[in-house]
This record gives structure tokens, C-alpha cells and sequence, in this order.
């Protein structure tokens, strides 16, 4: 069975986008900083022109770092297109006596008794959800240990009102 991430990808109807950022703005940033240091470490008559190419450069070295690591830790998000709101991935324990409850919830799509679900410590029951940040959308799975989590119910897509009650729940 497949896990949530993989039913995104398997799923072009789902108008979930998987944001592709682009590292070579801020490579080029970086890069420049770097040429602009090397380049004033050349110029010996020239102090006050040596030391603002090296603080420009010193400035476009820690800029272009800056901006390649928040791309690099936002290159796997996803963004839900009709509303563009970024989605978000949680994991909740789930009690092993609430686990059946759970599943009949996600097998009819009713989310009022989420509420009477309490996230756990530590059990062998998890639950995923990804949810949009603006609550219209949820895709929600049970997962159970064994060796390691594996998906024990299909995807549950949510959105509207039901959506809404998940990002209750999640914010509790």
C-alpha cells in the first residue's frame, strides 16, 4: 500500500504540487560574494575600494548561503494549488484502542469524533497527516509497526468542513 507522499505523486488530480526551488540564484549570489573578496585582496593602492568589495562580497557570501540552505530545507514541501497554501506533514501516535475507531472514521470520511482521539507518547499505531496550511485540504493514513510503519489503510482525502475539523484536531 502506498504512503501519502507516493499517492501525491501517483495522483496528477489531487492539485497538490510539489514546489521545485531553484538553487542557482542564490549559487550565483554566493559565488559572486566569493569573486568579489578575491578580487579586493588584489587591489593594494586602492584600501577603501579594497575593504567595500570585501564587505560586498562578505555580504553576497552570507546572502546566497542563506538562501541556498531555506531552499535546500524547502525543496521537498508541497503546495495545494487552488488556494495556494503550503501543505504540512504531522505524525501523531494514536492510542491502540482508538486505532479501529480511527480507521472507520477514514473509510466513511467523518471527522466528528476526531476530537475524542487523543495523540499518545509512544504506541505502534501512527497516524499521517499532511494538511494544508488553510485547512480546505487533508490527506490523512493509519500506519502500524512491524518492523518498521507501514500503511494499514488507504489514503483518506479530505477537504472542506471534514478538512477543517482535522486542522482543529491538529492545533489541539
Amino acid at each position: 500500500m502506498e504512503n501519502i507522499k507516493q499517492y501525491i505523486d501517483n495522483n496528477s488530480g489531487l492539485q497538490i504540487a510539489k514546489r521545485h526551488q531553484n538553487p542557482w540564484i542564490s549559487i550565483a549570489i554566493l559565488v559572486c560574494g566569493v569573486i568579489l573578496v578575491v578580487l579586493s585582496r588584489t587591489l593594494h593602492y586602492h584600501d577603501s575600494l579594497q575593504m567595500t568589495l570585501i564587505s560586498v562580497g562578505i555580504i553576497a557570501a552570507i546572502v546566497g548561503s542563506i538562501l541556498l540552505a531555506v531552499c535546500c530545507c524547502s525543496a521537498n514541501s508541497y503546495l495545494y494549488q487552488p488556494t495556494r497554501s503550503k501543505m504540512k506533514m504531522h505524525h501523531f501516535y494514536i492510542n491502540n484502542v482508538d486505532r479501529q475507531l480511527l480507521k472507520e472514521m477514514l473509510a466513511t470520511k467523518e471527522m466528528d469524533n476526531l476530537k475524542n482521539i487523543l495523540p499518545e507518547m509512544s504506541t505502534n499505531t501512527m497516524l499521517d497527516v499532511m494538511i494544508s496550511a488553510d485547512g480546505c485540504f487533508a490527506l490523512l493514513q493509519v500506519l502500524e509497526y512491524g518492523s518498521c510503519f507501514e500503511p494499514t489503510t488507504p489514503v483518506c482525502v479530505l477537504s472542506g468542513d471534514a478538512a477543517q475539523e482535522v486542522k482543529k484536531w491538529v492545533k489541539a
